[in-house]
């Protein structure tokens, strides 16, 4: 334990709090504290009880979590190990692998069938299958063996892991580890039916688990069956099974049979009231100072005419292939990549991946009123953050902030969790002074209140994923204590689009949030606010 480094008051009420009961749930705002009191709850279990901790997490958090058990307990750096290894394979994605790593390859191509397409193309990605279908037997193996930190323990009493290897190995960890914390659990376990949560139920009902610890400020992500896979662990009598929760809190169509809103709201709050605690910003802090102001864009002309008539009419003929928008799904994905990124549109007339500007050189609406940003970030020197959901329109940013000097990178899933890292701390220390991020990479585990000895003031959503939670989590990087000025939350939307509709679908999921735990906030991000409050447009 580092010299002078204690908890604090609330601190010491949640450590009390997990002591009294076994299952518990933490869903305290980020930057309220939360890592340290678990930390010490680790050491408590294992001093008192014998017990050692699996503590699961995102993998950009791994280093900063095992940095803040050191400091806050007394455990040895050898007592603390991260669990490396690469993301397994899934069944199916073993069965494909074994079964081209026997194929006779001189003979002919193995065909593929069905779902084992995309299961090749995964394989692909992760580097396990070339493109002649030829399988890297190193790889193979480095994505199906035991991790080395499990397979030798030696005196480790905590094991931080990410989600896939803890639903993987923890029949592999040893006997005495019998505690779950998780941290940001709405990241990793909010889908009933994934292999990765089923992986994690296995662990307490068939497994040797008996604490659970959940961490996150978020626990209903975007649906309210999100909750469900912490409430089964903490108490499966609840409900009988998912199809019981869906029934009792869900309001289908009785036309299409699909879902269109929540109910019985109460019963998730009371169920949060007992087997969790909450710490809000403001109650640690004061009041979020922070001002939403959203900007509406116009599109250029020939970006609104392309718009226009793919919405109009769902069919749009280019230069070498047309867009048909009478498929489900594929209509919408069509006209937010005519938003957001048309001059890096997917040329659909290839499978290699190139992209082909169907704008003829002239540049989006959004790019435009990012120029007047940019100029003014490099006048005064000031940081900057960007979000961004769709990964062209990142790279496009990019290339934009440093053609204006800035000091600029990239935090997307192309980015590895130790490159990830390096940006992060060169932000931190003023090395960089723009950061373009994905909100579903970059809205847990960053600390980006400061950039060097300036505070962060402004930062951009150039695009919005359908999460209120990942809204949230992301400007929430730049709000981690006490603020000396009001942090400026820009929001570009363009009119007559579908960021109208995007927008009210996140003001529908925080409202569900808010109606669950009444302190969570309503975003309304298509109107100017003030901590939350509706101010009046300036003239």
């Amino acid at each position: 334990m580092d010299d002078g480094v204690s908890l604090r008051d609330y601190q010491i009420a949640d450590l009390a709090y997990y002591i009294r009961n076994p299952k518990w749930l933490n869903l305290s705002d980020p930057g309220t504290g939360k890592t340290p009191s678990v930390c010490v709850y680790q050491w408590w279990l294992w001093r008192e009880h014998g017990v050692g901790s699996a503590f699961v997490m995102p993998l950009s958090l791994l280093k900063k979590n095992r940095d803040e058990i050191l400091r806050f307990t007394d455990f040895k750096p050898d007592e603390v190990t991260i669990v490396t290894g690469l993301k397994p394979l899934s069944p199916s994605q073993q069965k494909l692998a074994q079964t081209l790593l026997e194929w006779d390859h001189s003979r002919r191509e193995y065909e593929l069938f069905g779902s084992q397409k995309v299961t090749f193309k995964a394989l692909l990605d992760a580097g396990v299958c070339r493109p002649d279908m030829r399988v890297d037997k190193r790889m193979l193996v480095a994505r199906t063996k035991l991790p080395y930190e499990l397979a030798n323990p030696g005196n480790t009493k905590v094991f931080l892991m990410g989600f896939d290897a803890f639903s993987t190995h923890w029949s592999a960890l040893p006997k005495f580890v019998k505690a779950v914390q998780v941290d940001e659990i709405h990241k990793g376990y909010k889908g009933d039916s994934s292999q990765r949560t089923q992986g994690f139920y296995a662990s307490f009902f068939s497994g040797p688990m008996e604490y659970f610890g959940g961490m996150t400020g978020t626990l209903v992500s975007g649906r309210l069956d999100s909750a469900y896979p912490a409430i089964r662990v903490i108490e499966p009598r609840y409900y009988p099974s998912y199809k019981g929760f869906y029934y009792f809190h869900s309001i289908e169509d009785p036309i299409t049979g699909k879902l269109k809103a929540w109910r019985n709201h109460e019963k998730l709050s009371a169920i949060f009231g007992k087997h969790g605690i909450r710490r809000t910003f403001e109650m640690v802090y004061g009041k979020e100072a922070k001002v939403i102001i959203p900007e509406w864009v116009e599109m250029s002309e020939k970006q609104r005419e392309i718009y226009n008539k793919f919405k109009d009419e769902a069919f749009l003929e280019l230069e070498k292939f047309y867009l048909d928008g009478t498929q489900p799904g594929v209509g919408f994905i069509r006209a937010r990549q005519i938003m957001e990124h048309p001059n890096s549109f997917p040329d659909l007339s290839k499978d290699d991946g190139s992209t082909i500007d169907i704008m003829k050189g002239a540049r989006c609406g959004k790019e435009e009123r990012l120029d007047i940003h940019f100029e003014d970030h490099a006048r005064t020197g000031k940081p900057l953050i960007i979000y961004a959901a769709l990964k062209p329109q990142q790279y496009r940013i990019l290339e934009m902030a440093r053609a204006y000097g800035l000091k600029a990178d990239i935090l997307n899933g192309d980015v590895s969790p130790t490159k990830r890292g390096e940006i992060d701390l060169a932000f931190r220390e003023g090395r960089l002074n723009c950061i373009i991020a994905s909100p579903a990479v970059a809205d847990v585990g960053f600390n980006w209140q400061f950039c060097g000895d300036q505070e962060v003031d402004h930062m951009i959503f150039a695009s919005l994923d359908f999460l209120d939670t990942t809204v949230l989590q992301a400007y929430r990087r730049a709000i981690r204590g006490k603020r000396g000025k009001p942090l400026r939350i820009t929001v570009l939307l363009y009119e007559d689009s579908l960021d109208n509709r995007i927008t009210f679908i996140i003001y529908q999921k925080s409202l569900d949030a808010n109606k669950v735990d009444p302190t969570q906030p309503v975003l309304k991000l298509f109107e100017h606010n003030v901590e939350g409050e509706p101010m009046m447009e300036a003239a």
